[in-house]
């Protein structure tokens, strides 16, 4: 099985997200870009290819994130062409490094090195990708841009792909809910 972890978008970014590509799509007047649906959206924090043991990296990951780590939110750093605008892939919006992602991404590597798997290891960059170039061309119009909004962190996800002609498709195959944060208006067991 094509396995990677994700984090899936809260309503909130995937409506941030969704504002942002339609910004994008207006500009993309000769059709350079084949834009994802909205439900494709999602930010991936490792990718293991193909594998063959699932429930062995389930259960590592289970150990791992017990106790789940809190729920945080990661603000977007700002949105363009991934990897670069010399080279687009993809356009994509990037989010702003954040200490609780970087902690989160420790536990998720512990607990792929305990199921004896690899997961690609090159510097992490997290971006969500909301279309891909198409072919080797260079897209006709700028897309680097400040976007306001966040994403919010509250679980991961493993994640089997299934490489169709029309694009991938997602199916999660297993989940892990993170602890839920209190809001500002919310009040601590015991306090008033």
């Amino acid at each position: 099985m094509r396995l990677f972890f994700s984090l899936p978008p809260d309503p909130a970014a995937r409506s941030a997200l969704a504002e942002i590509q339609r910004a994008w799509r207006r500009r993309d007047r000769m059709g350079q870009v084949r834009w994802l649906p909205e439900e494709a959206f999602h930010l991936t924090v490792a990718f293991l290819g193909e594998v063959d043991r699932a429930d062995e990296l389930a259960e590592a990951t289970t150990l791992a994130f017990s106790p789940p780590p809190p729920a945080f939110s990661v603000p977007f750093s700002g949105a363009g062409w991934f990897p670069s605008e010399r080279h687009p892939r993809v356009a994509a919006v990037e989010l702003a490094e954040h200490p609780a992602l970087a902690g989160m991404l420790n536990r998720l590597h512990d607990a792929i090195d305990a199921a004896g798997l690899v997961a690609d290891r090159r510097p992490f960059r997290g971006h969500i990708t909301i279309g891909r170039v198409r072919g080797r061309v260079r897209p006709r119009f700028p897309a680097s841009e400040s976007c306001p909004g966040a994403y919010a962190v509250t679980g991961l996800a493993l994640m089997r792909s299934h490489l169709e002609p029309q694009g991938a498709r997602h199916d999660p195959l297993a989940t892990w809910d993170f602890a839920p944060t209190l809001s500002q208006n919310d009040s601590a067991p015991g306090q008033i």
